[in-house]
């Protein structure tokens, strides 16, 4: 079995994102469908310098690629915690991000971050209807509160993934989007009122990628 791929095609998709997003610097795109260090430096020399992943090994191979920013898109727990806290400490050239849905676990991380000596960049992951990962929407608040105070992290804001908002009418999938930035950017709001750094937003998969392009005030993630 051999790999195979068109890579005129690639590059003319990565361009057209890129248009799409108004510049390189607005994206945030996944590595969990290609996993390929080559398809990443390709990516780096179109401009593109943050990427997104799913696993401690995918984010290794970012760092190996000197990506700036790197956002591990799961909940660290169990020995991920250390695995992606001793990542952060060789990563001289990038800045890594984690995630989080839960107060313990966050509680954890920031515990280990501190005994580290290094403090944990994180979003608070939003559940925006997915229902797999992230914090009902009447609790981010909250939450965000409640851990903004822990020692070892540094909250700067929140990672919204929408792979509900599927539509194959694209209206349809733009309104629903809409509904949700809404949502976001009234918590964010808020957050942001009270002195609490809420600036980075992180929104959205393949999907819903055009949609949220309309609002300059994010970052995008598509993945396919």
């Amino acid at each position: 079995p051999s790999l195979i791929y068109y890579k005129d095609i690639i590059i003319s998709n990565t361009e057209k994102a890129i248009k799409r997003a108004g510049g390189a610097e607005r994206l945030w795109p996944h590595v969990k469908s290609h996993k390929m260090k080559n398809m990443i430096k390709l990516q780096q020399s179109m401009g593109i310098t943050k990427f997104k992943c799913a696993t401690i090994a995918e984010a290794e191979m970012l760092v190996n690629c000197e990506a700036e920013d790197i956002l591990l898109a799961y909940p660290l727990i169990g020995p991920n915690i250390k695995r992606f806290i001793s990542l952060q400490k060789l990563a001289v050239k990038s800045r890594l991000w984690a995630i989080g849905d839960n107060y313990n676990q966050l509680k954890a991380l920031s515990d280990i971050s501190e005994e580290e000596g290094i403090k944990t960049k994180v979003l608070i992951d939003a559940n925006l209807g997915m229902n797999r990962t992230g914090v009902p929407l009447d609790e981010l608040g909250e939450l965000y509160r409640k851990c903004y105070t822990l020692k070892g992290l540094e909250l700067k804001g929140l990672h919204c993934y929408d792979g509900n908002h599927n539509d194959k009418d694209f209206n349809k999938r733009k309104n629903d989007v809409a509904l949700s930035i809404d949502i976001i950017n009234s918590i964010r709001a808020s957050l942001n009122k009270e002195g609490l750094n809420c600036s980075v937003l992180v929104m959205g998969g393949t999907p819903s990628f055009p949609c949220h392009a309309e609002y300059p005030s994010v970052f995008l993630s598509p993945g396919t």
